[in-house]
């Protein structure tokens, strides 16, 4: 990740604009065919758009309940401090 984009491409092309130039830096050295590059980029992509790529574990929930919290308790203290 890069200053210039540091927030997967929101301001600059999108995520999979972002892939994308990951995919490139990464592999095209050794890959050097873009469109190849490309269709690696839309499975990766693709892959980690559904459940099967990640798994629940026991405690994530509990923990992303309490990031909510805090996030929530975050906004809160940071409106008052105005």
């Amino acid at each position: 990740m890069r200053r210039k984009d540091p927030c997967y491409g929101f301001n600059n092309g999108g995520t999979f604009c972002w892939w994308n130039q990951l995919m490139q830096r990464c592999f095209g050295e050794i890959i050097n065919d873009h469109r190849l590059i490309t269709k690696l980029t839309v499975n990766t992509f693709d892959f980690y758009a559904t459940g099967d790529a990640w798994t629940l574990q026991n405690n994530d929930v509990s923990f992303l309940a309490f990031l909510k919290c805090m996030t929530l308790f975050g906004n809160f203290i940071e409106k008052y401090n105005k």
